[in-house]
């Protein structure tokens, strides 16, 4: 019967730390989230794909005195607030950051910082 496993790395070491397994090779990321959720500890930083970026899942990170980065996915409810400002340059293009505020599922509004990177080149692919 075909599985699946949701690896967390650790990108310092740049090696898996943690598995969590998946009987059912056709469910989603996100039936995974409460079992990541357990591994979150208070002050660090999670990072993950558009498919992470869930109000429940981003809200229990917080919850947990943590952080996130994740890209946004385009269903992601958020509240811009004032202008995008540039924030200087890295290496592949110019930074902008902007606050902006998402509705909880407890209808608490939730701050956050929106970074925006433009890459000076358009992504190769990989």
């Amino acid at each position: 019967m075909p599985r699946h496993a949701l690896a967390i790395l650790d990108p310092a070491l740049m090696l898996a730390t943690d598995m969590i397994p998946c009987e059912d090779a056709h469910a989603q990321e996100r039936s995974l989230f409460a079992q990541v959720l357990e591994r979150v500890a208070p002050g660090e930083v999670w990072s993950g794909d558009r498919n992470f970026c869930t109000v429940s899942f981003l809200e229990g990170i917080l919850q947990r005195e943590s952080f996130f980065v994740n890209r946004q996915h385009g269903n992601f409810p958020i509240i811009w607030q004032g202008t995008l400002r540039s924030r200087g340059r890295c290496e592949t293009g110019e930074l902008f950051q902007q606050s902006a505020t998402f509705l909880g599922e407890n209808g608490t509004l939730i701050k956050i910082r929106r970074v925006v990177v433009r890459l000076d080149k358009a992504h190769q692919g990989r």
